[in-house]
């Protein structure tokens, strides 16, 4: 895929700033990358409470392409997908909103390389492996812990149907807020993923990785966040967060000076008026799309 950046874009982040690895790109970059899975070791080590030598060596990156069930569905690409001891681990990052459409596709995806596990030729289905789904949340997606772990179970009893199908939800900005509050290896993977510091990415990776993994770890960072191509995206994708938060900041501005919902639906006039996506105005304002359809027809 070729990625096109606006010619006129920053060459140079600012000191001590790194492009952040929940960045979709990123995160693709450094993790699907088998020159790295010395740091996919580290992070299954700790992530499933297993010593690192018993996973040293015994893991396998997978294709990202999942086949379609039909020839009308398109084929569907993964985050990532690993092999470790016939265990498939699939890890999705999740930068969207906390919705149904996120969940339900991330269900979806679990259940298609959990049903692809049994050999073919192979009917005996008490011999399919164990599939676990880990969903990296770049939001508030649980009550009070970081990791939240989900089964097929009775609704009544809670009987637990099988253990082979596995799907983990982990809070990416709790386990940040909480990385220097609790002894937990988890929260520390949390906030190395989200943080914006060089100097913070490096100390986690030091205690993560080791003093050599968390070096070899660090020149790949440092490559990437000098390659003009990289920062360009990355500042491109910034400048809309940017523009957003200003465009919520000034919703709270209008809505405290004027009553709530007359606030809110002028700034949608606003964004509007520069043809921005219903979606994106939907997002950012929290009005309906039909709120949004009339308040276009207002504008002349």
């Amino acid at each position: 895929m070729i990625l096109i950046v606006n010619s006129i874009r920053k060459t140079k982040l600012k000191k001590n700033e790194i492009i952040p690895l929940n960045m979709d790109f990123m995160f693709t970059t450094i993790f699907n990358n088998e020159k790295n899975i010395y740091v996919l070791e580290h992070f299954l080590s700790d992530y499933l409470e297993i010593p690192f030598s018993s996973i040293k060596g015994n893991l396998k990156i997978l294709k990202r392409k999942i086949l379609p069930n039909n020839k009308k569905e398109s084929s569907n690409e993964v985050d990532l997908v690993l092999n470790y001891n016939d265990k498939l681990i699939n890890i999705e990052l999740s930068n969207e909103r906390k919705s149904t459409g996120v969940i339900e596709r991330n269900i979806v995806l679990a259940c298609k390389i959990h049903g692809g596990e049994l050999e073919y030729g192979n009917k005996d289905y008490k011999n399919i492996d164990e599939t676990l789904q880990i969903n990296l949340n770049n939001f508030r997606c649980n009550k009070d812990t970081i990791l939240s772990s989900y089964y097929l179970s009775d609704l009544k009893n809670r009987e637990i149907l099988t253990k082979k199908f596995r799907i983990d939800m982990v809070d990416l900005v709790l386990g940040s807020k909480l990385c220097y509050n609790i002894n937990d290896k988890l929260s520390k993977w949390c906030r190395l993923l989200m943080t914006k510091r060089r100097d913070e990415l490096y100390k986690l990776a030091i205690v993560l990785l080791g003093r050599e993994g968390g070096n070899e770890f660090m020149n790949e960072i440092d490559m990437l966040c000098s390659d003009d191509e990289y920062i360009g995206i990355y500042t491109k994708l910034s400048k809309k967060e940017l523009e957003y938060n200003t465009y919520i900041a000034e919703a709270k501005e209008e809505g405290f000076n004027n009553g709530e919902k007359s606030g809110i639906e002028k700034v949608a006039q606003n964004m509007l008026k520069q043809n921005m996506n219903t979606n994106v105005i939907s997002i950012v304002t929290g009005l309906t799309k039909n709120e949004i359809e009339k308040l276009k027809k207002q504008i002349v």
